[in-house]
C-alpha cells in the first residue's frame, strides 16, 4: 500500500470487516503481485485447457494434483525473483479461491471461448524468466504456456 493511499485503504478494510470480511492490509506489494500471479498462474491455464470452472479444478482429484505443482513451481519462480512464497501456503490459497468461486470460469478460458488473446504471456512468462534467471527448471508452467498459447493460436487460426 502507498503511504497516500492509507487513509482510503483503511477505510475499504474497516467497511468490509464490518460486512464480515477477513481483510488485512498489506504494505509488501512485491509480495501481493508475485501472490496474484502465482494465483493466476495455477488456475488460469489449467482451468482453460480442461474446459472446467475453478470448482471443479479443486474437486478432480488430477486437476488438484496438477494446481498443486504449478504452486510449487510458482513459489520456486518467485523466491527466484525474491519474493519468498511458500508453495504450501499458495496451495492452500489456490485451492480456498477455486472454491470459493465454484462456478466461475477463468478469464483465460473465457477469452479462449470468445477467440481473445489470452493474458497466458503476461501471467506466465514472469514466472518462467525469474526461474531461468536462477537456472531453475519449470517443466509444468512451461509446458503450459505452450499448450495454452498453441491453444490460442490454433483457435485463432479457425475464426479467420
Amino acid at each position: 500500500r502507498e503511504d497516500a493511499n492509507v487513509p482510503a485503504a483503511e477505510a475499504a478494510r474497516a467497511m468490509l470487516a464490518r460486512a464480515g470480511w477477513d481483510v488485512r492490509l498489506r504494505a509488501d506489494r512485491a509480495r501481493m503481485l508475485w501472490t496474484k500471479l502465482a494465483l493466476n498462474a495455477a488456475i488460469n491455464p489449467l482451468g482453460a485447457l480442461a474446459c472446467v470452472t475453478n470448482g471443479a479444478l479443486a474437486r478432480d482429484p488430477a486437476l488438484k494434483d496438477l494446481l498443486t505443482a504449478v504452486c510449487r513451481e510458482a513459489a520456486a519462480a518467485a523466491r527466484a525473483a525474491g519474493c519468498p512464497l511458500s508453495a504450501s501456503s499458495l496451495s492452500r490459497r489456490v485451492l480456498r479461491a477455486c472454491r470459493a468461486t465454484p462456478e466461475q470460469r477463468n478469464s483465460t478460458l473465457q477469452d479462449l471461448d470468445a477467440g481473445r488473446r489470452t493474458e497466458i504471456r503476461e501471467i506466465l512468462l514472469p514466472l518462467l524468466k525469474a526461474a531461468r534467471k536462477t537456472g531453475q527448471e519449470a517443466p509444468i508452467l512451461s509446458s503450459l504456456y505452450k499448450m495454452t498459447v498453441s491453444l490460442e493460436t490454433s483457435l485463432a487460426g479457425a475464426a479467420r
